[in-house]
């Protein structure tokens, strides 16, 4: 997704744009499955390797709570992120 989006989306949410939301929401709307968050940190080392793994989930935490990205609980308990708020 391009980054003028990113910035566009935080700034609805009232977020500030910081280099790390803006890295988190890029990986998550750049993979086009369901994520868990260990996947994500993956995708993000790979670029970003200073961001720690707990700035990851306070992030993912901190975007659901302001409906910019979605959560999904599986039956299996596990949780997948998805870039998508509607039905």
């Amino acid at each position: 997704m391009k980054l003028e989006l990113i910035k566009i989306k935080l700034k609805e949410a009232g977020m500030k744009i910081t280099p790390q939301r803006i890295a988190v929401l890029q990986a998550l709307m750049d993979n086009r499955q369901h994520p868990t968050a260990d996947d994500l940190i993956k995708t993000i080392w790979k670029v970003h390797s200073n961001i720690s793994a707990g700035t990851v989930y306070h992030i993912l935490n901190t975007l659901v709570s302001k409906n910019v990205i979605g959560k999904i609980e599986t039956v299996d308990n596990v949780v997948r992120y998805d870039p998508t708020t509607e039905k």
